[in-house]
């Protein structure tokens, strides 16, 4: 297993697979994950990013508006593991409860000029914009 890079914007903005499912109304848009979603579940519990995850779970307001916490949780029932042979634990529960800290979210602008203070609005920002443009893009 891979160690998770160290910010989880990327790993977060690949997650939105499963925005129609983990969404509370009026974003939520299907009753079941899609085959997208629990392939993206399966690839961050196989690549060691699932701990980026927990950012939904720990802050479910991240995107400005709330997720499902008990539909998020229930992804892992819910797909199916693609690496069958792997013996790494497959429960989001147990890896966000087990995790004290999280790795960081970083702008997605890709720069690496130094942050002006108080950038936390602004990389929420930046994640929800990259969220909403892939949710439409999948959407349509």
């Amino acid at each position: 297993m891979m160690l998770p890079s160290a910010a989880c914007t990327d790993e977060l903005v690949v997650f939105s697979s499963c925005l129609p499912f983990i969404s509370i109304s009026p974003n939520n848009r299907t009753e079941i994950p899609l085959p997208e979603c629990c392939d993206d579940v399966s690839d961050a519990f196989t690549n060691g990013s699932a701990i980026c995850l927990c950012y939904f779970i720990l802050q479910p307001n991240i995107l400005g508006f709330l997720l499902n916490s008990s539909k998020l949780l229930s992804l892992t029932s819910l797909c199916a593991r693609n690496d069958q042979n792997s013996t790494a634990n497959f429960s989001l529960q147990k890896l966000c409860s087990d995790s004290a800290t999280l790795p960081p979210l970083r702008s997605i602008t890709g720069t690496n000029k130094p942050k002006p203070p108080n950038t936390g609005k602004m990389m929420q920002c930046n994640l929800i914009v990259a969220f909403s443009f892939k949710f439409l893009v999948l959407k349509y």
